[in-house]
This record gives C-alpha cells, structure tokens and sequence, in this order.
C-alpha cells in the first residue's frame, strides 16, 4: 500500500534533484550516469571513468590505478600496498601499515585482534582501542587513558 506524504507536512521541497541511470542490458547494475556526470565501463563490468577519474584495472579485476595512485596485490589477490603505503598481512588481516614518508622515515602502525576482529592499533608509540556498536562498526577511538580521540 502506498501512501503518498502530503507536501510540505513531513517533507520540505527539493532544492536540487539528481537523475540515475543504470544499464538496462548487460550488467543491469552499473551507474551509467548521475546528474549530468556519466560513467564508463569495460567489458569485465568495471568502470573505466568516475567521476572525471580514470581506472586501470589488472588481472582478476584488481583496481592497479585510480588517476596517480598505484596499487599493488599478493598471489592471493589481497592489496599489499597503495603508493607509499604497505600492508603486512596475515590471511587477510592487516597486522601493520606502514606509511614512507621519504627516503629514510617510515611510519608504522600495528593493528591487534580480539575475538571480535580489530580491537584497537598502536601508532607513534601510542595504544588506541576501538569501541563498536552492536553490528561491529567502529564508533568511537579512546587512547590507553580511556581519553575520547575521535
């Protein structure tokens, strides 16, 4: 049953309105257009342009480049790094993250595990622990004092 909301009651009026557009054949669930932006695709079903940016994409439809960002990928074809970022990992889970900032300084950060996944990381010598809701994403950052970061 529909009901239609009477204008103005619950809802104020639109002051910009957006058009979709998706495929009709093929791949029926690809963006072909939104608003006056369009998308393109190859024939493996992965968009080539969006949003005025240029994909690459590599074998088993690894995402290699999205403009000047380069990504890199294991045997397994899990991502392994992302331009001056690489990615430790065990299975799937990334156990360090460590950033190049030039030649001779590195960054890293160290994730740790509980029995319901991530439970918190370590950065600049510091220990931060996760709090997530019920359907386990994170909502909120404290540091080892109980402080609120984020």
């Amino acid at each position: 049953m529909n009901t239609p909301i009477p204008q103005g009651k619950y809802l104020e009026t639109p002051t910009d309105i957006k058009t979709y557009t998706y495929a009709t054949t093929g791949w029926k669930d690809q963006l072909l257009s939104y608003g006056n932006e369009s998308f393109e695709y190859y024939s493996l079903g992965n968009p080539t342009t969006y949003r005025d940016h240029a994909l690459v994409w590599g074998k088993i439809r690894q995402l290699e480049h999205f403009d000047s960002h380069e990504f890199t990928y294991n045997a397994r074809g899990i991502r392994t790094s992302k331009d001056n970022i690489t990615y430790e990992l065990d299975g799937s889970r990334i156990l360090t993250e460590t950033r190049r900032i030039d030649e001779d300084t590195r960054i890293t950060t160290r994730y740790y595990y509980g029995s319901n996944g991530i439970c918190g990381f370590k950065y600049n010598g510091s220990m931060y622990y996760y709090e997530k809701n019920v359907q386990g994403d994170i909502t909120h950052v404290y540091d080892e004092l109980g402080n609120l970061k984020a």
